[in-house]
């Protein structure tokens, strides 16, 4: 679980450096020399990091709720258990 977890979080993080770089190298080519560059390029890196971690978190929400149910069915039978409840209301 913990390699799941891991090469999940590398990935996700590669990633989003790689798109934070070219995000900010879009907007520092539309606004070019109109304001003071390093206000423009901090303002810029804080609005590209907000939404970044905005996908890397729920991404990973998601990643590590499919671990758990995926634990709870291995341990515990969940899958049966789910199954029969299925077949009791049909």
């Amino acid at each position: 679980m913990f390699g799941i977890y891991l090469l999940t979080n590398i990935i996700l993080q590669f990633t989003v450096g790689v798109v934070a770089q070219v995000l900010l190298a879009l907007v520092g080519s539309v606004v070019g020399n109109e304001i003071d560059t390093s206000v423009m390029a901090l303002a810029g890196w804080m609005v590209v990091q907000i939404l970044t971690n905005t996908v890397v978190v729920a991404i990973m929400s998601a990643v590590l709720t499919l671990m758990y149910v995926d634990l709870r069915m291995r341990k515990e039978g969940l899958d049966i258990e789910l199954l029969a409840a299925a077949e009791k209301a049909s």
